[in-house]
Parts: structure tokens; sequence; C-alpha cells
């Protein structure tokens, strides 16, 4: 194998490790009180020097990408809770970047020797240099969605305990919002936020929607709006929504625990049986060899 395309591609490496681990948020304070000047030095050297030349790759690929794969990105970074530092051309940077590491990849697995083999390392590395990007913002959005999902039935308990001790639905949402550290705090935060701005609540509650893809959560926005239409007291919906919420939970656990003895199934077929027939039966056969060899 040539070894210049080992280095280049050891080098590849090390640039995309460094995008991903070396960038730094910028400092947090006071709007009056921060120093612009150490906000701009916060910002690695990768979003200042590289990323610029990436972006402007990023937005010639985008421009020839179809208008779906556009939006199904834009979404995918929305459910991965990244909108506020990520981009479409963003994105589509790191996904130049990795189909550059997979054409590499690809070059250096088909200078060792063209065989079967080789071939489908060069296709895997092709089709991850594709589809990297995508599977990491698939994989971050489903972990993210999953924390909301699991926070949501104390989050409507918190909620509704408040509003019956005599606080308003919007102060409700500020406080579960500040005492819940985690996704689905920071989405009632920026509801609150919009609402605050002068946002209708039913559109604040649709635009939470949008940012998020929990069923459970669709129903008890639904719910919400169906009821301040109605005049339903919000109370009433709050618990009738929290209860079905945590039954729903509930069921899920139960399904996954039914789920368990068939997933265990494989690993004692081919772990653990073989391993506690050679014990009982081991002996057993030495002896039998052994009076067979006397």
């Amino acid at each position: 194998m040539n070894p210049m395309i080992l280095v280049m591609f050891a080098a590849a490496i090390g640039v995309l490790v460094w995008a991903f681990a070396g960038s730094r948020q910028p400092a947090e304070g006071d709007p009056a009180t921060v120093n612009v000047k150490a906000q701009e030095l916060a910002v690695g050297p990768w979003d200042r020097l590289v990323m610029p030349w990436l972006s402007r790759m990023g937005r010639i690929v985008g421009s020839r990408m179809p208008s779906g794969r556009i939006a199904a990105m834009r979404r995918r970074i929305t459910l991965a809770g990244l909108q506020n530092t990520w981009n479409v051309e963003k994105a589509m940077a790191y996904k130049v970047l990795t189909m550059i590491l997979g054409v590499l990849g690809a070059f250096a697995a088909l200078q060792w020797q063209i065989s079967k083999v080789s071939l489908l390392m060069a296709g895997a590395s092709l089709a991850w240099g594709y589809f990297a990007v995508e599977f990491w913002l698939d994989k971050k959005a489903a972990a993210r969605q999953l924390e909301i999902q699991q926070a949501l039935p104390d989050v409507l308990d918190q909620i509704t305990v408040c509003v019956e001790a005599g606080l308003g639905f919007d102060a409700a949402i500020h406080r579960c919002s500040q005492s819940n550290q985690n996704p689905l705090g920071d989405e009632l935060g920026r509801t609150l936020q919009d609402i605050r701005l002068g946002v209708p609540r039913t559109q604040a509650l649709h635009s939470l929607l949008d940012r998020t893809d929990i069923q459970e959560l669709r129903l008890f926005v639904r719910a919400l709006v169906q009821a301040e239409r109605s005049g339903i007291p919000i109370a009433r919906v709050l618990e009738v929504q929290a209860d079905e919420v945590r039954e729903k939970r509930r069921q899920a656990a139960e399904e996954r625990a039914m789920k368990l003895p068939v997933l265990l199934i494989m690993p004692l077929v081919l772990c653990i049986l073989p391993a506690l027939f050679m014990v009982i039966m081991g002996p057993a056969a030495l002896r039998m060899i052994n009076e067979g060899a006397v």
C-alpha cells in the first residue's frame, strides 16, 4: 500500500476528530457585560479558519441536492437540538468532509489489492462517508427524543401540581423549565420565550411539536389546544393527560420486560449452554476416553 495514502487517511481522520471535539461554545453571561473579544476568542480555530471553506463547499453541494433531502437534514438538526449551533450548510460541510474521508478510505482499500474483500471495504467506506453525518444526527436525535419521552410524565405532574396550587399555565411552565435540566425543560423554556415575545400560545405549542417527535407530547398539546378553545379548565386536562402518560410509560416498561426472556434465548444457547454441557459431560467423556485407551 502506498504510504502517502495512509498518511493522508490518518490526517483526515485526525481533522474529523478535531472538527467534532475541538469546537467550543461562546461564553455565556449577561448580554450587557459579555466581552465581545472574549466571545470571538472562545470560538475554536476550526470554526474560524476551516469551517468557512467547508461551508462554501457545503453550500455548493446543498444547492445540487433535492429540496426533500435539505428539509430532511434540517429536520434531523432540529430533532437533535442543534438548531442554535448547526444549520444545513454546516451539516453539508461535515458531509463533504466525511465523503472525502470515504473516498480516501476506498482508495486505500483498493491500493492494497483488488479482491472481493477490498471491493467490499471500498464500498463500505464510500457508504460511511456519504451517510455518516445523517447517522450521527439520527442517533443524537433518537437519544434526545428518548430523554424527552422519559421526562414527560414527571414534568406533566409538576405542571399539574403548579396549576392546582394557583399558578397560571405560563408560570407553571416557567417553573418546570427552571427545575428540569433536561431537553424537555429546554423546549418548555423556548416555548415560554415564544409566548412572551407575542407568539400566540397555540402557535407556540405547535412549534414545540415541530421541534420534537413524541406521540404522547403531541396528544398532550392537542388536548391543551382543544381545552383552550372549548373553555375546559386546564387543571383537569393536565391531570388526565398526566395519568395517561404515566400509564403509557408503565405499559412500555412492562412490554420491555416481556421481551427480555426472548432476547436472552440466543446468549443462553450460544454462551451458557455449551459451557454447561462441557462442565457436565467433560469428566465423563475424559473417563470414557481413558478407559478406551487402556
